[in-house]
């Protein structure tokens, strides 16, 4: 008897020595499990954020193309304006050369007149 009690309180004193590193053990496993469920979550989120990424990208492409187009009408727009300007212009100025020319016959005849008024 007095053996198996020997026996069973050096049981008992390497259990006793053996329960911190057991806890220990179980301390660091239910770490990395946490670990491993942070990186899952992680994981789950970048996925759910994912395709609003793509989505954002795909807008941001859109805009630039919207903003080309508009930057291109408005420059067509403005050669437009600057064509009808021109041609306007140069409607005018056919319009106002006879006028000019009869102006400078007229001056020119006014001034034989009154040359010849004063050579009498």
């Amino acid at each position: 008897e007095e053996a198996v009690q020997v026996e069973a309180v050096a049981e008992e004193d390497a259990a006793e020595e053996d329960a911190p590193v057991e806890v220990e053990a179980i301390a660091e496993e239910e770490v990395a499990v946490e670990e491993e469920e942070a990186v899952a979550e992680e994981e789950e989120v970048a996925q759910e954020e994912a395709p609003m990424d793509v989505e954002a990208l795909a807008q941001d492409e859109v805009a630039e193309e919207e903003e080309a187009v508009q930057v291109e009408a408005v420059a067509e727009e403005e050669e437009a304006v600057q064509v009808e300007a021109v041609a306007e212009e140069e409607v005018v100025a056919e319009e106002e050369a006879p006028v000019e020319v009869e102006a400078v016959a007229k001056d020119e005849e006014v001034a034989e007149k009154e040359e010849a008024v004063q050579v009498e």
